[in-house]
């Protein structure tokens, strides 16, 4: 399973998939087992991406749960009110249908591949009420801080979350709806108010929100009794039909008329005094068949599998966490097929083909021209032009690819060696004399003008995005490792006019002296960024910089990074 940790912006998202031109994509760090484990009764299935949208007042992570990767998206919250007046933090029955429907889903990948959805569960969205709270008129219901209007947090009372949004928002002034000064006066309300925002700038094509509480047996919704109404009355009939539009600050309004969903408040029916009774009630099972009717009506007009791009790779599995980024990278032809039917997906990118995903990514821009322009037909350029400075290839130095030279003796430079041959003659590139060559235009000995790359690797050689491994040898076959591929991204990043000061203190890693001090702001600025995923071991969290990267985690990173640009 996957964590990730949502970073959510106001000038400028953090990644996705959109750190660096602004579009919404989610930056990924890793969470603590435990924090999975925060909201006692959910065990999240293995085939839901967990992610962290922001923190209570009382610094308890706030979960969502998606399953799928496709284009409907469905937002269901729960427990807003941790106690909801039949019995003491009755929000936990709501807890438990969350948990009923992550199963559901869980045994529901095949159709939500087929219907192009990607649904998002949030079981506890006041864990803090919940857990914490004690009364159904304050805390408990509500949260158990708020935030004043110059956004200082304050721990003496809590906020009705469900009055709270910016939808007509007033001010209630009751211990059972307080709701601040202002709207959103908490911060589980601006988590989950940016969160639904920050799900639609992905791009979707139906979005459905189902906000879910008890017991006043009610179905409350902005479709005029349309085809969501009518999917959930079909499954609790005795509830009574209410319209959102005047529905002051609640969530679903807010979500339903400031953010375009098609949207439900849900009260589950008013005869049940008990969790028992609850979860005997057969409730929870009637809300899963009615989020499996809601998949197919509304998700059987885009339907994935009939325009999968990688429907023909035998070695691929349909329902993979990476099936989108695969989908995305075949779609605008950054990888291919190694056959007609494989992908090769723990097969490895080598230099030449992330050199050319880059320089289509920029355009295809025109290599310099090699020649002056003025020059006419048949005229010679100057034979007493100096010839241009060749590099010194000793064997005592190697050229990292940042274009610095690294002494061979100093300690840890042969944490470099996947990257830089320690001498010419460790590859056999080297065993022609470079007197007896002439330097191509692509700028590395190594690189044909007349290869299928040249024209990219010429591209990044004269942009600074790449220097090669060993003077004036780019080694277009090696396999991209993690370092190569932080320093090329960050140089890219830099290329197109992109801030690239972010950093993280990379001293935290077991395996940071083995970075190197010329790639460590690029790995430093990658990992900050959510680019570069750090790898969990037994002694530590550790970067691994020499590590090729699979064909698989390579579409991710090129799903997160390119689709900003």
């Amino acid at each position: 399973m996957q964590t990730k940790i949502v970073k959510r912006r106001r000038i400028l998202h953090a990644l996705l998939a959109g750190f660096l031109s602004g579009a919404l994509f989610f930056a990924t760090v890793s969470l603590p087992v435990s924090a999975q484990d925060s909201i006692p009764g959910i065990t999240p299935p293995s085939s839901c991406e967990v992610i962290q949208y922001g923190t209570s007042g009382k610094n308890q992570p706030l979960l969502a749960y998606r399953f799928g990767h496709g284009s409907n998206v469905l937002l269901m919250t729960f427990a807003m009110h941790g106690f909801e007046d039949h019995w003491d933090r009755d929000g936990n029955a709501l807890v438990y249908a969350a948990q009923k429907i992550m199963e559901h889903l869980d045994r529901s990948q095949q159709q939500l591949l087929d219907l192009d959805w990607s649904v998002y569960i949030l079981p506890c969205v006041n864990p803090d009420g919940l857990l914490m709270g004690y009364s159904g008129n304050g805390p408990g219901r509500g949260t158990m801080s708020y935030l004043d209007s110059s956004h200082t947090l304050h721990f003496d009372r809590g906020i009705d979350m469900n009055r709270s949004f910016p939808y007509l928002w007033r001010p209630y002034e009751t211990l059972r709806n307080f709701n601040g000064d202002q709207p959103l006066a908490s911060l589980e309300s601006k988590a989950l108010a940016d969160f639904s925002e920050e799900i639609l700038e992905q791009g979707y094509h139906t979005a459905i929100v189902i906000d879910v509480h008890g017991w006043t047996q009610q179905l409350l919704t902005n479709d005029n009794q349309g085809t969501l109404y009518q999917i959930l009355h079909n499954q609790f009939p005795q509830n009574s039909y209410t319209t959102l539009e005047k529905s002051a600050g609640y969530f679903a309004s807010y979500a339903a008329y400031n953010l375009g969903y098609t949207a439900c408040l849900l009260e589950f029916p008013c005869d049940v005094y008990s969790e028992s009774q609850f979860q005997a009630s057969g409730y929870s099972e009637q809300l899963c068949s009615g989020v499996s009717e809601i998949l197919q009506q509304y998700g059987m007009d885009t339907g994935h599998s009939a325009r999968c791009p990688s429907v023909c790779f035998t070695d691929l599995e349909p329902l993979h966490q990476y099936h989108t980024a695969v989908d995305y990278v075949l779609e605008n032809g950054w990888l291919q097929g190694t056959s007609p039917t494989t992908f090769s997906p723990d097969g490895t990118v080598d230099r030449a083909m992330l050199m050319t995903i880059l320089w289509r990514a920029a355009g295809y821009p025109a290599p310099p021209q090699q020649e002056p322009e003025d020059l006419e037909d048949g005229e010679m350029e100057d034979p007493s032009a100096p010839e241009p400075e060749s590099s010194e290839v000793d064997g005592t130095t190697s050229l990292d690819d940042d274009g610095s030279s690294e002494d061979t003796s100093v300690p840890g430079f042969q944490d470099l060696e996947d990257d830089a041959p320690a001498s010419p003659e460790d590859n056999s590139s080297f065993q022609t004399s470079e007197t007896d060559l002439i330097l191509p235009h692509t700028g590395f000995y190594d690189v044909a003008e007349d290869s299928w790359y040249a024209l990219a690797v010429q591209w990044a050689h004269t942009n600074g995005l790449v220097n090669g491994v060993y003077p004036q040898y780019f080694m277009p076959d090696q396999p991209v490792t993690r370092r190569d591929l932080a320093l090329f991204l960050y140089r890219y990043a830099q290329y197109r006019g992109i801030d690239t000061t972010q950093r993280v203190n990379l001293y935290q890693y077991t395996d940071y002296r083995s970075v190197g001090d010329f790639a460590a702001d690029a790995v430093s600025w990658c990992i900050a960024k959510g680019i570069l995923p750090t790898v969990s071991t037994a002694e530590g969290p550790s970067i691994q910089p020499s590590k090729p990267l699979s064909r698989i985690d390579m579409a991710q990173v090129l799903m997160q990074y390119l689709s900003m640009m």
